[in-house]
């Protein structure tokens, strides 16, 4: 009987580890899955700045997000109403990415993804996302690697910020500095 108590004991301490570590992975492998999963649509979709394609992504987006960029087309709209010539600071349209393409011998070469490491800490959680040229292409290899942050609503991982290296990748050279989404839709002056 005892070493019956004995070996139950034994079992379940060693169960309950692996228990929370597949726990772990499960919640990690959710939030690497839900950026992958935003990264997908957003290749194959119109990426213009505007309320119908923010829409498309709102399911991505926590509500913090979402309420920042619809901020943003207020501003747009009043920025272009004053200044009808003028190109607004998401001219060029929604990016979460690095320039989209490079050219090589006559030949236009979309970049790839690859979803990278992720940390979690209660409900925030960061997915690595790093962004490469084929090899086909002159400058082929990695181009950037951003960050995107998650948070966890309603058993839910959403994209609250996207962080991306303050050297000027992507479209927002004027704001580099910030290196984070949510900077520059906070900024003060259009």
């Amino acid at each position: 009987m005892k070493k019956t108590i004995f070996f139950l004991m034994i079992s379940l301490f060693c169960w309950l580890p692996l228990s929370n570590f597949a726990q772990t992975k499960s919640v990690k492998k959710q939030a690497s899955e839900t950026v992958s999963e935003f990264y997908k649509f957003h290749r194959r979709s119109s990426d213009l700045f505007n309320r119908r394609d923010i829409d498309a992504r709102k399911k991505w987006f926590s509500p913090e997000l979402y309420r920042l960029f619809l901020y943003e087309l207020k501003r747009e709209k009043e920025f272009l109403k004053e200044n009808p010539t003028d190109k607004p600071m998401f001219g060029e349209g929604l990016t979460f990415q690095p320039w989209d393409e490079c050219v090589s011998g006559g030949y236009s070469y979309k970049n790839r993804y690859k979803i990278g490491k992720n940390t979690i800490n209660k409900n925030k959680a960061v997915v690595e996302v790093s962004f490469y040229y084929p090899q086909k292409c002159e400058n082929g290899g990695l181009i950037s690697t951003h960050t995107v942050e998650l948070i966890k609503l309603k058993n839910k991982w959403l994209i609250n910020d996207f962080v991306f290296p303050s050297r000027g990748a992507g479209r927002f050279d004027a704001y580099a500095l910030t290196g984070r989404l949510s900077a520059i839709l906070k900024r003060k002056e259009y």
